[in-house]
C-alpha cells in the first residue's frame, strides 16, 4: 500500500496542471501527459520539479537566435521565432523589417561596380576592333555618342541586387524586386507622384547651387595655399568630360540628358540608395547608413583620379579635395531625401537626374555662349 501511495505522489509531481506556460505565458492545451510547452518547447516537468528553467535551455535559445540573425531573411516573427518573407502588402513600406547584412550591402554594391566596368571595357574593346580608326574623330572615349551608348552599361549595376533580393520575397516578380528598393509608385496617386517630382526638381537645383558654391570656395582656398597655377593645371587635366560636352551638338546634349533620367539616375539610385543604404540603415543605423553610402558613392565616382595622378603627390591630394567634397555633398543630399521620402526612389532619382542635367547644360552654355 505504501509503495502505491509513493507511486501516486510521483505521478502527481509529474502531472502538469498549469493553464499557461511559466516561461513564455502561452496557453497550454488540455493534455494529460503534457511534458513540453507547445510554443517555446521548454521542459515543463523539469520546471515543476526543480523550480527553475533547464540549464541547457537558455544556451539552446541563444544559439537558435544567433542562427536566425545570421539568416536574417525577411521580417522576424516573435511568436514563431522565424523570419518570414515579405508579401506584396509589405512593399515598399517595411521600415521594421530586417533585410540584408552590412557585408552583403557593401560587397554586392562594389561587385556591381566592377561588373559594369568589365562590360564597359569589353564594349570599348569591341568598338575599337569593329570600327576603323579613320572613322573615329579623336579618341573614342571622348566621343559624345560613344559616351551615350556606353551609359547603358549602368543597367548592370542593378543586376546583382535584383537577383539577390529574391530570397526576401514571397512573390519575387521583377515588379516586387524593384519595389523592395523603393522603385515603385505603389500607394501613390497622381498628385503624390507630381509632389515627388517637384521635390526632386527642387533638390536637384539646390544640389547644383550647393556644389557650385562649395567648389568655388574650395578652389579659392586651395589657390591661396598652393597657388593658382597648380590649381589651373589640375582643373585642365581633369576636365576631359567638360571638353566633350563643350564640343557637342544640341542633339547629343538632349540625348545625354534623356539617358540621365532613364538609365543613369535610376540605376545608380537603385544600387546606392535602394540597396546599399537601405541595407546599411537596417544593419547599422540611419546616420551610419547614409554616411557610409555617401562615402562609397563618392569614391566609386573618383576612380579616375587614382589613374590621372601619382598617389603620393600634391596633384592627387588637391584633385581629391576638389572632387571628393562636392560628390560627398550631393550624395548626402540624395541619401537624406531617400530617408525623408520614406525610402521611395522617385524624388532621389529626379534629383540625381536633374542635378546631372543642369551640370551638363551649365558646362555646354558656359563654353559656347559666354
Amino acid at each position: 500500500m505504501e509503495k502505491d501511495n509513493n507511486n501516486k505522489e510521483k505521478l502527481n509531481e509529474k502531472k502538469i496542471n498549469w493553464k499557461f506556460c511559466p516561461n513564455c505565458g502561452f496557453e497550454l492545451p488540455n493534455i494529460s501527459n503534457l511534458k513540453f510547452c507547445t510554443n517555446c518547447g521548454v521542459n515543463l516537468i523539469y520546471i515543476k520539479q526543480n523550480k527553475q528553467l533547464p540549464p541547457n535551455y537558455m544556451k539552446r535559445q541563444s544559439a537558435l537566435k544567433k542562427s536566425i540573425e545570421v539568416s536574417d531573411i525577411g521580417r522576424y516573427n516573435e511568436s514563431t521565432g522565424i523570419f518570414e518573407k515579405l508579401t506584396e502588402e509589405d512593399l515598399p513600406f517595411n521600415k521594421d523589417t530586417k533585410l540584408w547584412s552590412t557585408s552583403a550591402s557593401i560587397g554586392l554594391a562594389i561587385s556591381s561596380f566592377f561588373i559594369m566596368n568589365s562590360i564597359l571595357f569589353v564594349a570599348t574593346f569591341l568598338m575599337l576592333l569593329l570600327i576603323p580608326y579613320s572613322l573615329i574623330s579623336g579618341s573614342i572615349l571622348n566621343n559624345i555618342y560613344f559616351i551615350i551608348f556606353s551609359s547603358f552599361s549602368e543597367f548592370s549595376l542593378i543586376l546583382l541586387p535584383v537577383i539577390y533580393v529574391r530570397r526576401y520575397l514571397q512573390k519575387p516578380t521583377l515588379k516586387n524586386r524593384l519595389a523592395i528598393f523603393g522603385f515603385t509608385t505603389k500607394n501613390y496617386n497622381y498628385k503624390q507622384i507630381l509632389k515627388e517630382i517637384f521635390f526632386g526638381l527642387l533638390f536637384g537645383f539646390i544640389g547644383v547651387i550647393s556644389v557650385l558654391s562649395i567648389s568655388y570656395l574650395l578652389e579659392f582656398i586651395l589657390e591661396s595655399i598652393f597657388g593658382s597655377n597648380i590649381i589651373r593645371n589640375i582643373g585642365e587635366s581633369s576636365s576631359g568630360f567638360d571638353q566633350v560636352i563643350a564640343n557637342s551638338d544640341v542633339l547629343s546634349i538632349i540625348l545625354l540628358i534623356i539617358i540621365m533620367f532613364i538609365v543613369i539616375a535610376p540605376s545608380e539610385e537603385i544600387l546606392f540608395r535602394g540597396f546599399l543604404q537601405k541595407g546599411l540603415v537596417r544593419s547599422l543605423s540611419k546616420k551610419s547608413g547614409i554616411i557610409i553610402t555617401a562615402i562609397i558613392f563618392t569614391f566609386i565616382h573618383l576612380i579616375g583620379n587614382f589613374i590621372l595622378y601619382p598617389l603620393i603627390s600634391i596633384e592627387f591630394l588637391i584633385s581629391m579635395i576638389m572632387s571628393f567634397i562636392p560628390y560627398l555633398v550631393i550624395s548626402l543630399i540624395l541619401g537624406l531625401i531617400y530617408e525623408w521620402r520614406k525610402e521611395n526612389l522617385i524624388a532621389p532619382i529626379i534629383t540625381h537626374a536633374f542635378y546631372n542635367s543642369l551640370t551638363i547644360m551649365f558646362v555646354f552654355f558656359a563654353f559656347n555662349f559666354f
